[in-house]
This record gives C-alpha cells, structure tokens and sequence, in this order.
C-alpha cells in the first residue's frame, strides 16, 4: 500500500508536496472517496482517501471540503462532485459560510462562491439570513448556545404571520432565549404591509406584535390563543427597512399568560410600537 499525503486550503487548493493538483479526475476521485480516517495510522490527518492500491491522507487547513463553484443550484467540492444547495444547511462561523458536505461534515463556501450569494444575504440581529427563492432563511452560527432555540416557519403551517405554506405570510423567524424568555425577530418590511400613507399598516404592526409575543409562549412549550392585544404605536414603519421584532414574559395567572413586546428600528433600537398580550391556554387542553 502506498501512502501519500495531501493538505487542503481554505480556498479549495489540493496540494502534495507542496505543488497544487489540478489533475480535474484525480481531484473527482480524491474527494468522492474521501472518509474520516479511521485506520489508525497517521492521527494527525484526519482524513483518508483509498484509492486501489493508494491510501492519501488529508490536513485540510480549514473543512475537508471546500465549494469551489456554484452553478445556481448544486455546490460543487471538485469538478464533478456535488450536494444540493439548501439554504436550510447553511451555517456561519467568524464570518465564514460553511454548508454540509459529504459524511455530515461542513464544506466552505470558497471566495467566489460567496461573491455569487452575496446578493441574496442580509444581516438577522448578530446573525445572517438568506432570500433564496422568495424564502427567508435564518443562518444560524455554527455552536449554538443550549438556551438558544430557532423556532423556524413550518410546513403545513398557513398562519399569516410564521406559516410557510400561506403566500401572504410574513415567514418570522425567531430566536428565543430560555434562559430569560424573551423572543427576537428581523424582518425587512415587505411591501404589501403598506397602510394608505406609505408605512406599515397598523394592523400589520399589531400582527408582528402579536407573532413575537405568541413565540415566547411556543419557545416555553405553551399553545395558547391570543385574548386580550393592546397596542401603542409611537413611530411610523417604514416599508422596506429593517425592524426588530422583541418580546418577553412577565407572569402567569392559572391559564393566562401575560407577555410584552415591542417593535424596534433596525438600525437605532428606536421603539416604534409596543404593546401587551393576554394568551389564554383553552380550558380542558394538557400542557
């Protein structure tokens, strides 16, 4: 068995000996049988690829994969070597975007990868979020702290503020905090929220208002309909910018819930709304 040894950079170069392999076959046939070396021998490459009678062990300075090219639906990680784009896989650390590859490992997203995406992200809070096919996508970090929780739109769902399944929908995505049990969303206020002055609608603002609230109570595990929503608003919502959507418990009475919010300005934290809510849990239903 003959042995080789290879090291990956974080821009996708395959090099042995310290010469780039540029050999598009050898590079197919390389990273299709890439594995977690689990041989025993050589511990500080971490992956192997057998191939016949040749076992080449990997260093890769970053992932064991890189996505190098992007064609508009598949990831490549070597000139016939793919996985299927899903914004769902992404993931981001110290501001670089990673997706799953092969073997439940993480591929980065190469330079020009990122250049071709760029268009499509935005920044979600401390976070990044992805338009991709008319769907917004929260990125979430790649550790996610234990009291962290995402509560994504779900299929199936046609609620008109958090349902994938509703065209109107708003999609909120929100991320909510158990250890303090506060709830926080970034929406880019769409279009058809427009009131007749050119800002949100006063009921589109009650709605997100009422979202958030509800999501404390759904990170808690608590379903309960909304009985009492009081609102004030305080600045008009520009349509097209960016707010903050935040929410936090306050106490419970039997089987009502008491829950505040606010909507903030993305960019200044100013308050623009802010209510309470009263959400009610239906007699006869287990928690």
């Amino acid at each position: 068995m003959r042995t080789y040894f290879y090291r990956l950079t974080a821009r996708g170069e395959l090099l042995h000996e310290g010469i780039t392999v540029d050999d598009e076959q050898f590079r197919d046939i390389f990273f299709g049988n890439l594995q977690p070396n689990t041989t025993g021998l050589h511990p500080d490459y971490p992956y192997c690829s057998p191939c016949g009678a040749e076992m080449n062990f990997l260093l890769p300075e970053d992932t064991p994969y890189v996505f190098t090219r992007f064609d508009g639906e598949r990831l490549y990680f070597a000139p016939r070597r793919s996985v299927q784009f899903d914004p769902e896989q992404l993931v981001f650390d110290a501001g670089v975007l990673y997706h799953r590859a092969p073997h439940q490992q993480w591929g980065r997203l190469s330079l020009a990868v990122l250049t071709e995406l760029a268009p499509l992200l935005s920044p979600w809070g401390d976070w990044y979020a992805i338009v991709w096919k008319g769907t917004l996508s929260v990125i979430p970090p790649r550790q996610i702290p234990e009291h962290l929780h995402l509560i994504c739109p779900r299929a199936g769902n046609m609620c008109a503020g958090c349902g994938r399944d509703n065209p109107s929908s708003l999609q909120i995505t929100a991320l909510f905090d158990a250890a303090t049990l506060q709830a926080d969303s970034w929406l880019q206020v769409p279009v058809h929220t427009s009131g007749s002055l050119g800002i949100m609608h006063g009921g589109f603002v009650a709605l997100v208002l009422d979202e958030i609230m509800g999501k404390v109570l759904s990170g808690m595990g608590i379903k309960a309909p909304t009985a009492e929503l009081t609102i004030r608003y305080q600045a008009p919502v520009r349509i097209g910018s960016w707010i903050q959507l935040h929410a936090e418990y306050l106490r419970s009475e039997r089987r009502a819930h008491h829950v505040r919010g606010e909507v903030r300005d993305g960019a200044t934290r100013a308050v623009l709304a802010s209510g309470s809510a009263v959400f009610v849990v239906p007699r006869g239903t287990m928690q």
